[in-house]
């Protein structure tokens, strides 16, 4: 399943997360189909963070950017 590189990522990169970036991971883990389909400020919003913190979480995970994550789901 595709899916399972972006857990695997969240996975391992979860320790050095900040608490906001931890909150938006577990939604990406939670609503996959919400991430694919919605804009960054959307998804933050959603899962009680921002904009800057879904983008920032894409890099942590080291995607080139939201939509790298976005179309890996």
């Amino acid at each position: 399943m595709i899916m399972e590189s972006v857990q695997e990522r969240i996975r391992k990169h979860y320790p050095e997360l900040t608490n906001q970036q931890k909150l938006a991971a577990k939604y990406i883990l939670a609503e996959p189909k919400t991430v694919a389909l919605q804009p960054a400020k959307v998804v933050g919003a959603l899962s009680g963070t921002s904009e800057t913190t879904i983008i920032r979480l894409s890099y942590a995970l080291a995607y080139s950017g939201y939509s790298e994550l976005q179309s890996e789901i």
